[in-house]
């Protein structure tokens, strides 16, 4: 079985786009509108998981040149 390759944040938002696309459709079935759905949710939640993981390894340059790990300012 063929390994899935993981979608990046960006081609999983293209994805969003496309599915929030054909929801608009007033031809989409109730079924198709629920497959689209929860498509779209398996896609949010990749794209977020993808983006948590962007955001630890984000590190900051402070003004002394070290660098710190990112923080979440407020949170």
């Amino acid at each position: 079985m063929a390994e899935k390759k993981e979608l990046s944040i960006e081609e999983s938002l293209a994805q969003l786009d496309d599915i929030a696309a054909k929801m608009e459709d007033p031809e989409v079935t109730l079924e198709d509108s629920f497959g689209l759905y929860e498509k779209g949710m398996k896609l949010i939640k990749s794209a977020t998981k993808r983006i948590e993981d962007v955001q630890r390894k984000v590190e900051k340059l402070e003004a002394d040149g070290t660098v710190s790990d990112f923080e979440e300012d407020g949170e």
